[in-house]
């Protein structure tokens, strides 16, 4: 007894690490599904979820236009969220000001896939700077680019 009494006196902390770490496995045994799941988390990676979108080919975007003449903007939707995903799209043209919604449609990605999409886009007006933006999903996702007619 006067052994533990001047081991303890020594190292006060001791016992009360060992409590802790009593204590700590006990509740790892009886909770087997959660000592699994935060094992998992500590040394495995997780898949990220998420959407690409972007334009299929840039070269081929609009920058330099005619006025009132057609173009095509090729863009793409990349499903890696973990499952089908039902994309709603909206393509608008804005003229400095004057903003108009050129297509808008939805479309469901299988997990993995991509589906190439376009829309028409014809500015109007010589001399004007116009922008083209994609967005999907009504989310902040989107791309754009910056174009002027002649």
């Amino acid at each position: 007894m006067r052994k533990i009494a001047s081991a303890l006196g020594r190292h006060p902390f001791r016992l009360a690490s060992a409590i802790v770490v009593v204590a700590a496995g006990a509740y790892l045994a009886a909770n087997p599904a959660w000592t699994s799941r935060q094992a998992a988390l500590s040394l495995g990676s997780l898949p990220s979820r998420y959407s690409e979108l972007f334009f299929t080919n840039i070269t081929a975007l609009p920058v330099h236009s005619v006025p009132g003449a057609a173009h095509t903007v090729a863009f793409t939707i990349v499903n890696r969220e973990g499952h089908p995903v039902r994309y709603r799209y909206v393509v608008t043209l804005d003229t400095g000001g004057a903003t108009k919604v050129v297509t808008q449609s939805h479309v469901v990605v299988p997990n993995n896939e991509k589906v190439d999409l376009t829309a028409q886009v014809a500015p109007k007006g010589s001399n004007t700077l116009y922008t083209v933006t994609v967005k999907i999903n009504e989310r902040r996702d989107s791309i754009e680019f910056h174009g002027h007619t002649t």
